[in-house]
C-alpha cells in the first residue's frame, strides 16, 4: 500500500480474548479497552467499541462469548487478527 493509504478491517475478522493469545496463527494483536457496547439488530450478536490508543475498532461477537468473558465497558481486551483480513484503500 501508499503512505497514505487506509487500512479496512471488517468487524468479523477481529478475535477478541480476555488475555494475550500467542500460539496462534493471527500474529496481529492490539490492546484496548472496551468503550461502549449494544445488541446489533441486524446480526443480533453484540457490537463492541474498543479504543486502542489513537483508534476506535468495532468488533462484533456472540452474546454467549460477552457473557463467558464477561465484557464490559471499561474491560481491557486483545483484538487479534491476520494480516490477510486487511483490505487497504
Amino acid at each position: 500500500p501508499e503512505s497514505d493509504s487506509v487500512a479496512i478491517l471488517n468487524p468479523e475478522d477481529i478475535i477478541i480474548a480476555d488475555q494475550d493469545i500467542e500460539k496462534i496463527s493471527a500474529t496481529n494483536r492490539l490492546k484496548g479497552t472496551v468503550k461502549t457496547m449494544f445488541a446489533d439488530e441486524v446480526s443480533g450478536d453484540i457490537r463492541l467499541e474498543i479504543d486502542v490508543p489513537g483508534k476506535l475498532f468495532t468488533v462484533l461477537i456472540t452474546e454467549a462469548s460477552a457473557v463467558k468473558m464477561n465484557i464490559l465497558p471499561g474491560k481491557e481486551v486483545y483484538l487479534i487478527f491476520k494480516a490477510t483480513s486487511l483490505t487497504w484503500a
